[in-house]
């Protein structure tokens, strides 16, 4: 009997020490970063940058809030101080892939075209089948009227397939693209392609 007894005090306390363990061990700008993830895909933008400010200032390194507080202030057409969430992330992470995308978006945004392309570009050198990249850089080249629109559709129909969703948008771009390159019997072909 008192063996027992032993043994659930035993595993009691083992549960006791490891809930204060795992409160001990939780990170603050972790939590308030994942509440202000959960606030955002719900729509409570304000109460979202609450969250991403106090995670920034919990922790002042962290790229990733700063990056979703870009998120967050671009979409309250915040463009500037976006962008400077996204400058600052990708300054305390210079590899950081999607800093560099979301900056390009809000470049987009904000019509500046020629940085949203920068951006775009080192997206996808950075991870080279970003098909979201491909696309968005395609659009920008295309509303600047350049030829390169018709290589980024390929290369976003070379990633998703022709069955994507999005497909035939890529492919007006490529058919854009293909004429501001005078390339007028490769337009013909991209929509050909389309067609089967």
């Amino acid at each position: 009997m008192i063996r027992r007894y032993q043994k659930r005090l035993w595993c009691v306390t083992m549960g006791v020490l490891l809930i204060f363990a795992a409160n001990a061990w939780a990170d603050p700008a972790e939590e308030a970063y994942a509440e202000g993830m959960r606030l955002a895909q719900e729509g409570l933008l304000k109460e979202a940058m609450e969250e991403f400010d106090k995670a920034i200032r919990l922790k002042p390194t962290y790229a990733e809030a700063f990056s979703a507080r870009g998120n967050v202030r671009n979409r309250l057409v915040q463009n500037q101080r976006a962008i400077e969430d996204f400058d600052e992330a990708i300054r305390l992470n210079p590899q950081y892939t999607e800093a560099y995308y979301n900056r390009a978006n809000a470049y987009m945004d904000f019509g500046q075209r020629e940085k949203a392309v920068q951006d775009y570009t080192k997206t996808i050198a950075l991870n080279a089948s970003h098909a979201e990249a491909f696309y968005n850089r395609g659009l920008a080249y295309a509303l600047l009227r350049r030829g390169e629109a018709a290589a980024d559709a390929r290369s976003y129909l070379e990633l998703r397939g022709w069955k994507d969703e999005r497909a035939r948008y890529i492919v007006l771009i490529g058919y854009l693209g293909y004429r501001y390159g005078n390339q007028d019997e490769d337009a013909r072909k991209l929509l050909e392609e389309a067609k089967t």
